[in-house]
């Protein structure tokens, strides 16, 4: 893949979170994205995401908060705000 970016991953912490992606998500729904993007969502507990078309994404749900746990190898974390 030659691109500056190689994935995305979203966690949504809150209900809050959830509802401010939905433009976000919305958007890379479509668009068309370069072959080999990778999309990964973080659901934490009890967030209702069910208005969020996320056939795309590779969603991990019921995520619990892990207090000091390191990202994986070659990821940079990176916070948009």
């Amino acid at each position: 893949m030659n691109t500056w970016l190689d994935g995305i991953t979203l966690t949504l912490h809150d209900q809050k979170d959830a509802s401010l992606a939905h433009s976000f998500v919305s958007w890379v729904n479509i668009h068309e994205l370069p072959k080999g993007i990778s999309l990964r969502m973080n659901i934490f507990k009890g967030i209702d995401c069910s208005s969020l078309d996320l056939h795309k994404w590779r969603v991990k749900d019921n995520m619990e908060w892990i207090k000091n746990c390191p990202l994986p190898k070659d990821e940079v974390f990176m916070r948009y705000k």
